[in-house]
């Protein structure tokens, strides 16, 4: 008698579609092409939220340790784009400084979280 169980989740082909999405959006920032960048950033989140929602509906899958490997590198590929967005906000937070010097407003969202505050400190 077969069950109707979901499909199998797949690690190996979520990871290539993540560093699919990764390196796609390493190339958008690149470019400087802000549509680029944010079509980009949102595809990667949404596939990793797909991902996410795909490996818990599949249970306790165990991992190996080269699965292990390519999602560590993953993290360590969104932490480097996210601190590559991070300082090009900085530095045009920076460039509109000297060219507005006398203004009293903020270009930038008031600070909500630890990151945040540590932006506007380091500018």
């Amino acid at each position: 008698m077969a069950r109707n169980a979901a499909p199998a989740f797949d690690t190996p082909a979520c990871l290539a579609e993540v560093d699919a999405h990764l390196s796609a959006l390493d190339e958008a920032l690149a470019s400087g092409d802000a549509e680029r960048i944010d079509g980009q950033a949102q595809l990667l989140q949404q596939c990793l939220a797909a991902s996410l929602a795909s490996l818990r509906q599949g249970g306790g899958e165990s991992l190996s340790p080269e699965l292990v490997q390519r999602l560590m590198l993953a993290r360590t590929r969104c932490m480097q784009q996210q601190l590559a967005v991070h300082r090009a906000t900085a530095s045009f937070g920076r460039t509109l400084g000297m060219l507005f010097p006398g203004e009293s407003t903020s270009f930038a969202p008031p600070a909500t979280n630890a990151t945040a505050r540590a932006l506007q400190a380091y500018r």
